[in-house]
């Protein structure tokens, strides 16, 4: 399921922010987490701009993978209810 999807790269894009990023200007390659299980595709952030786009609620999503809005939102709530 494309939420569960969703919840599994985000926990690893926690895990990735926690190991690489005390250093707050290294830029660390994260998941896309756009929910398709087939998607290979990487983001590049520092730690302090995917705590910025966690607290917001958001997704990193790779700028050519695009994510409805619906989809989003449904993906944004089961991270939420998850913690």
């Amino acid at each position: 399921m494309a939420e569960e999807e969703v919840v599994k790269r985000r926990t690893m894009n926690l895990e990735r922010a926690r190991l690489f990023g005390r250093d707050k200007e290294r830029v660390i390659v994260f998941i896309c987490e756009c929910g398709d299980s087939g998607c290979r595709e990487t983001v590049l952030l520092t730690a302090p701009q995917f705590a910025a786009i966690a607290a917001a609620d958001e997704l990193v999503v790779h700028p050519h993978h695009p994510i409805t809005a619906a989809r989003h939102r449904v993906a944004c709530s089961r991270m939420v209810t998850s913690e």
